[in-house]
């Protein structure tokens, strides 16, 4: 599934709807995340809002003020008001255990997450099976955090990405 914040602010998503992850709620939002199996938002109170599945509680976010948030397979992670990341949810392969220390961004991948913190660098946690958890060093503006892979943008604005390259998706074009 899919989702976007329309220009009032509603949420819209189209595309598979199972366990209800394309049913948003009423209310104005800032930004949306579509995970694998929920969806969740910051409503414009800095509130987060998730809907969908909960199985191993993805979809029932702590309280408090966020910035971003983003949704992954069974868990959820997003940057507070104050920088640090709290993440929810499953914790399987540790995806749910951030680092200390104050983020700009974060981006919950299928059993990995990754960070940028204020420095510039990025962090990640989880499961690292194909070194998707093993940033290199340098400066990025920011991270995508995908199912065996990362990839990110750096400050100069090239595409840097790590581990599986099975199919070619940690081969970024050049530019």
């Amino acid at each position: 599934h899919t989702c976007g914040v329309k220009s009032s602010g509603s949420v819209e998503c189209w595309g598979y709807a199972y366990y209800g992850q394309s049913t948003p709620p009423s209310g104005s939002f800032v930004s949306v995340s579509a995970g694998d199996l929920h969806t969740c938002g910051v409503n414009s109170s800095g509130s987060v809002e998730c809907w969908g599945d909960d199985g191993p509680g993805q979809s029932t976010p702590p309280s408090g003020s966020f910035v971003s948030v983003n949704a992954g397979l069974h868990h959820t992670c997003g940057v507070n008001s104050s920088g640090s990341v709290e993440c929810w949810g499953g914790n399987t392969h540790g995806y749910s255990t951030p680092p200390s220390g104050s983020f700009v961004s974060v981006n919950a991948g299928r059993f990995h997450t990754c960070g940028v913190n204020n420095s510039g660098s990025v962090e990640c946690w989880g499961w690292d099976g194909y070194g998707q958890s093993t940033p290199p060093s340098g400066s990025f503006e920011s991270v995508s955090a995908g199912g065996l892979h990362t990839c990110g943008v750096k400050s100069s604005g090239s595409v840097e990405c790590w581990g599986s390259d099975g199919v070619g998706q940690s081969t970024p074009p050049s530019g």
